[in-house]
């Protein structure tokens, strides 16, 4: 977790050095692509249905680093897969405990 490292306890997800680390945890990958599955799969049905939007939502801790990471993540790829996609990190902004 990144927050208890001090050189990035003040930064968020969205920073590089961060990310990486992030993305660098052994599970990591194995956690996105579980994650993308499921949401991919979902998409069709809701379509068949008439539906026109799905909100994600992606939690951690302390929503800075490691859900902003992942949410970062999951919107670069589901827009290089055409998919018309919006980002907000809910509590990005929120003091740190």
């Amino acid at each position: 977790n990144p927050f208890y490292d001090p050189d990035m306890k003040h930064k968020t997800g969205a920073d590089s050095d961060v990310y990486e680390y992030v993305m660098g945890d052994p599970t990591a990958d194995r956690f996105f692509s579980n994650v993308s599955d499921i949401i991919e799969c979902t998409f069709e049905p809701f379509i068949d249905k008439g539906k026109t939007g799905i909100v994600v939502g992606i939690g951690c801790t302390g929503g800075r680093h490691r859900s902003v990471a992942f949410a970062l993540r999951l919107h670069r790829h589901l827009t290089q897969a055409g998919i018309k996609t919006e980002l907000a990190h809910r509590d990005i902004a929120k003091p740190q405990q």
